[in-house]
């Protein structure tokens, strides 16, 4: 009998981005047609009138992080930045991705980040 035990090491990289969309999000029925609404590639956003340039719909994961802690509280911040971590984690531990170039955790606005 041949065992083989594989360890799984997880790197969290901090220097990730956070991606937008031009349009706030609606579970209406009238909006699950609103691709500004639901998708952030830049290929979609770019031809919203509030696309910006500057910044291609995206913030460095600091400056999200920055403006959680002005917007909500660095204790709050820090614990959605921990279930995150926890997130990933169990993702990875579960076997759902065999191979990840990154990972997509969605929220939406600052209030509805803090319910669980």
């Amino acid at each position: 009998m041949h065992l083989t035990y594989v360890c799984l090491s997880i790197y969290l990289k901090y220097q990730g981005f956070a991606r937008f969309c031009t349009a706030k999000y609606s579970s209406a029925q009238g909006d699950l047609d609103n691709v500004l609404m639901h998708l952030t590639n830049v290929a979609v956003q770019k031809h919203a009138e509030d696309y910006n340039e500057e910044n291609g719909g995206k913030w460095h994961i600091k400056n999200l992080r920055l403006w959680l802690q002005a917007t909500c509280g660095q204790e709050a911040t820090a614990r959605e930045f921990s279930k995150v971590s926890a997130l990933v984690y169990l993702i990875y531990k579960a076997g759902h991705v065999a191979r990840s170039y990154g990972t997509r955790i969605l929220k939406s606005q600052c209030p509805h980040i803090f319910n669980t």
